[in-house]
């Protein structure tokens, strides 16, 4: 199956499986079956107007109904992460091929080209012949569907170079960690970086606190909540990088070893 890796300006790789041309077809079976029903729904219901009304608002009232269905691929990529009810069903989500989040202008631009991918035929063969299993309209927005692994992220690894040889991890359960809880821990230590005050220094040890109780994990006596939380962070970096899952128990020490080089921005 089709990947793409990608390396963002956290030092860090996304390896991203595409979605096979199979489950993309399934997927707009899928959303097909969808919009074919809301549709007789729509139909049956205007008709049942008409015998009782009789009046030619309601034709007006139908357009108005039909709008969303119309534009169905557009407002559920736009409003659900990159996911219609057919993706969703299939792990599958819409990404832009950089590792950015596609903005409202790049689902605009795969909705125009919808109709000459699925009724011209053309989305297939480029898909088949793509290497990340692309249609035209994936292509003209720097798109691609990708397969989500079963937790529902990206898999991680850190660029190998920037993690110091000699360092020493002190918590393995930072192997556990999500890609999301890291970037939590990020944010929240460069906000206390740069602003510093009363409030951000209560966020840190709430969120200090949290990582303690979400790993089962102590931290040392006197240790500042942002040292804490940089050594939590380091040694999940560690952990991204290693060939082999760490076992619970095991634990280095990091006054012999040197941080890794990857920034909390």
């Amino acid at each position: 199956m089709a990947s793409s890796v990608i390396t963002t300006g956290q030092y860090v790789r996304l390896s991203r499986q595409a979605a096979s041309v199979s489950d993309r077809i399934l997927a707009r079976l899928i959303d097909m079956a969808i919009l074919f029903f809301v549709e007789s729904m729509l139909a049956g219901a205007v008709t049942l107007l008409k015998v009782l009304f009789s009046y030619s608002w309601v034709d007006f009232v139908f357009v108005l109904l039909l709008l969303p269905v119309l534009l169905y691929d557009f407002l559920m990529e736009n409003f659900n992460h990159g996911q219609s009810l057919g993706k969703m069903s299939l792990q599958m989500r819409v990404v832009r091929d950089d590792g950015m989040r596609p903005g409202v202008s790049d689902f605009l631009l795969r909705w125009v080209l919808s109709p000459i991918d699925i009724f011209g035929g053309l989305g297939l063969i480029s898909m088949i012949f793509s290497s990340k299993n692309q249609r035209l309209g994936d292509k003209a927005a720097g798109t691609m569907v990708i397969k989500e692994t079963r937790l529902g992220r990206y898999d991680l690894y850190v660029i190998s170079g920037t993690q110091n040889p000699e360092y020493r991890p002190t918590y393995p359960q930072a192997a556990a960690m999500s890609l999301k809880q890291n970037d939590v821990i990020s944010r929240t230590l460069s906000r206390s970086e740069s602003e510093g005050d009363d409030e951000n220094e209560v966020l840190l040890h709430r969120l200090a606190d949290k990582v303690c109780a979400t790993l089962s994990i102590e931290r040392p006596r006197g240790m500042s909540d942002s040292d804490f939380l940089t050594v939590v962070q380091n040694d999940y970096y560690y952990y991204a990088s290693a060939p082999v899952a760490p076992t619970i128990g095991d634990s280095g020490d990091t006054a012999s070893g040197v941080p890794p080089s990857v920034p909390h921005q």
